[in-house]
């Protein structure tokens, strides 16, 4: 009984304000979202991290894949429900929301560690799947850190095997 006021105030505030429901609900939302595929990534040792990933159409040459982060206010379907920008999503391009550890659906324990791994696992995802190797970070607040944390290793990565090789510098813009 004491739960029904919350419940209340939820239900309301979520429909009246972000068009849903209950946010956390998977059959809600985005889950159903006609341009989002909602899918699950299983690793060997049983980890299961989830993301969504846009529509596939059959023979569609992606230019790139756009990776969107979501910072720590949110989770992946909050985040996709309070931004607008979806609806000026552009075909060309494969967009890829993980879903960090310990947010949303995820069963993980919240680490940095984890939420790299989802990271990079979904960009393998991307690689193997649809055969595109561009790609374009966008984060909000604790994905944009992780998203520069990983350009900049990267490229200091990247730039210590061509200085070794005697190669020119790598140029992350080329």
């Amino acid at each position: 009984m004491l739960n029904y006021p919350m419940n209340f105030f939820q239900s309301t505030f979520l429909s009246l304000f972000l068009g849903l429901r209950i946010s956390r609900d998977t059959e809600e939302s985005f889950d159903k979202f006609d341009r989002f595929i909602n899918k699950e990534i299983k690793t060997e040792d049983k980890e299961v991290y989830h993301g969504y990933v846009s529509k596939h159409d059959q023979g569609v040459k992606y230019k790139g894949c756009i990776i969107v982060l979501h910072g720590v206010s949110d989770n992946r379907r909050d985040f996709l429900a309070n931004y607008h920008f979806w609806k000026n999503m552009r075909n060309d391009f494969l967009y890829v929301v993980p879903e960090f550890p310990g947010f949303g659906e995820s069963k993980l324990p919240f680490t940095k560690a984890g939420c790299y791994k989802s990271f990079i696992l979904w960009m393998q995802y991307v690689k193997k799947y649809y055969n595109v190797y561009n790609f374009i970070i966008v984060g909000q607040s604790f994905g944009s850190t992780l998203g520069l944390d990983f350009y900049d290793y990267m490229y200091t990565h990247k730039k210590l095997e061509d200085d070794s090789a005697n190669n020119p510098p790598y140029n992350p813009f080329f």
